[in-house]
């Protein structure tokens, strides 16, 4: 839509500048223009056309696409929300120590990668800085891999992994790594369990993004049926919700 009305304001430009152009030069003669001033008018008014309604088209495409995008993320975060009520009501933890998010997969010249689309944690740690989570990195990235639910007692792999130290760390394969440097890994020192569950899209059978949820999870929590089912849940949810509106990605990524 937006492609064709700059094609429109295009091609009324170039019509009001052609006549413009040939009466300021006098093309055909100066005799042929003297008694067609109205024709100056009409190009004027031709790209005077060519910016307002334009404008205006572009104004409401814009405010269409942004209720859109909007709509998205109220209804990511609302299911989201949900499914923090149902972890702290099925475990031991607090509110304020959980926390839920979505990812969907997106292209780009650097490979596809999981882009946050929605966050719910009312507490102010973990967090990391804008990490960017590739297939088989991170706990998210290993659900992707793997095409299935992925698990990690992560304050109790960083701790151990943490005292051996830099080196050592280096030294380990990728997938044990998480796929993380160790730069990564100093940065999630303050997150516990992770749980992280695939979104498949089932007419194609693809991984189209991916769930996760953490939180001070004993393993019998973590692995245990009423956490599968809540992320399970969400990952149908976010499944649901639909790929995230291109206007979206384009005011947050």
């Amino acid at each position: 839509m937006a492609l064709l009305f700059a094609v429109i304001r295009a091609l009324l430009v170039a019509s009001a500048l052609t006549a413009l152009i040939m009466v300021d030069i006098g093309v055909p003669d100066e005799d042929y223009w003297s008694d067609k001033d109205y024709i100056i008018y009409v190009a004027l008014g031709m790209a005077f056309l060519s910016y307002v309604p334009g404008g205006l088209a572009q104004w409401y495409l814009r405010r269409n696409q942004a209720e859109s995008a909007y709509k998205y993320h109220k209804n990511i975060q609302a299911s989201l929300s949900a499914a923090l009520v149902e972890v702290t009501e099925n475990t031991k933890s607090s509110w304020r120590e959980v926390g839920v998010h979505a990812f969907w997969i997106r292209k780009s010249v650097l490979g596809r990668r999981l882009v946050n689309i929605g966050g719910v944690r009312l507490g102010a740690t973990p967090s990391m800085d804008r990490p960017a989570w590739k297939r088989g990195k991170g706990v998210i990235g290993r659900a992707w891999s793997i095409e299935d639910k992925a698990t990690a007692n992560w304050r109790e792999f960083h701790e151990i992994n943490r005292a051996l130290g830099k080196e050592e760390w280096n030294k380990k394969e990728h997938e044990f790594r998480f796929g993380m440097s160790w730069n990564e890994l100093t940065q999630s020192s303050d997150y516990d369990a992770i749980v992280a569950y695939p979104i498949v899209n089932l007419s194609t059978n693809e991984i189209v993004g991916c769930v996760s949820i953490d939180g001070p999870l004993s393993r019998e929590e973590y692995d245990g049926d009423k956490v599968g089912t809540v992320i399970q849940q969400l990952a149908q949810a976010v499944l649901k919700a639909g790929e995230p509106p291109h206007y979206w990605f384009q005011q947050r990524v």
